[in-house]
């Protein structure tokens, strides 16, 4: 707009003057002939504006300010940015160490409680063990001193009953009666020495899963009654996260189903008591660990 009323300006002006001349002509007046002055422009402009000149040099002076200031708010805006960070940054390190403690903390008090369960199931099954063992025993001495007792009464009836028939033939009849009492002990002995053998076997069978394992509850307990699979179509299932919401409700279908289900768990969300009506079942084991650390099961 500015440029527009100068070049209006510029152009029009003589115009007017010619054409006062010429109405002065008409009228017979004089007139005197404009001088031509050199076209420049003020210092200050035409009627006090500015030239373009003067304008773009504004506007550069402007543009400079303008970029300085940007620089300036914008340093101002990184600077509060990176302490901003540096704090936020701070309190979650803070956070995260008292979150870490917290968890060992829980960690190392339910390591001492699992091992302290742990140490007091073997030792009840070492005692079950050796009482098993002792009722064993007695048991095969007592039938050992019941069965030579009987065969000798058979024997003695039997030499009343024949003793027209001579004397070597009782002595046979006997030696053959005493062999077949010891062949009897011997196989009771035998089968004595192999069931001991198995109930070794299954202590330490037991002593080794309850090293990671969770004790049963006292066999007497009632369970629910669960479909009976034979060995070929029965499987052997893990579940981690049983003790959860979602686990506890696959563990029952599996169970009720006839598998043998092994439920891995570390607690922190679960609860022990969403499967405590399966613990002490043959087909269940509750197992408590955490699954970032590896864990070997059969």
């Amino acid at each position: 707009m500015i440029l527009a009323a100068f070049f209006l300006l510029v152009v029009l002006m003589p115009g007017v003057e010619n054409a006062d001349n010429m109405e002065k002509m008409s009228r017979g007046d004089k007139f005197e002939t404009r001088k031509e002055q050199p076209n420049i422009a003020p210092v200050g402009g035409v009627n006090g504006v500015k030239s373009p000149d003067e304008n773009d040099e504004d506007t550069e002076k402007q543009l400079g300010k303008n970029e300085e200031d940007t620089e300036t708010q914008l340093g101002k805006n990184e600077e509060n940015t990176e302490k901003q960070l540096g704090k936020n940054q701070e309190e979650t390190e803070k956070q995260l160490g008292k979150n870490d403690d917290g968890t060992e903390k829980q960690l190392g008090k339910d390591q001492e409680d699992t091992e302290k369960q742990l140490g007091k199931n073997q030792e009840e099954t070492e005692k079950q063990v050796v009482k098993g063992q002792d009722d064993t025993e007695k048991e095969v001495a007592k039938d050992a001193e019941k069965q030579p007792a009987k065969g000798q009464k058979d024997t003695d009836a039997e030499q009343s009953d024949a003793a027209d028939k001579p004397i070597v033939k009782k002595e046979e009849t006997a030696k053959k009666e005493t062999d077949i009492t010891l062949e009897s002990v011997v196989e009771q002995l035998r089968a004595v020495q192999a069931e001991l053998a198995q109930l070794k076997k299954d202590a330490a069978t037991q002593s080794k899963s309850s090293s990671n394992a969770v004790a049963p509850p006292p066999a007497t307990r009632r369970y629910p009654t669960v479909k009976f699979r034979s060995y070929q179509s029965r499987k052997r299932i893990l579940i981690t996260g049983g003790t959860g919401f979602v686990g506890s409700h696959l563990t029952d279908k599996l169970m009720l189903d006839g598998h043998e289900v092994v439920v891995l768990d570390n607690q922190f969300t679960g609860r022990r008591r969403n499967v405590e009506h399966w613990i002490g079942h043959p087909n269940f084991e509750l197992v408590h660990h955490d699954i970032v650390n590896p864990y070997l099961v059969e």
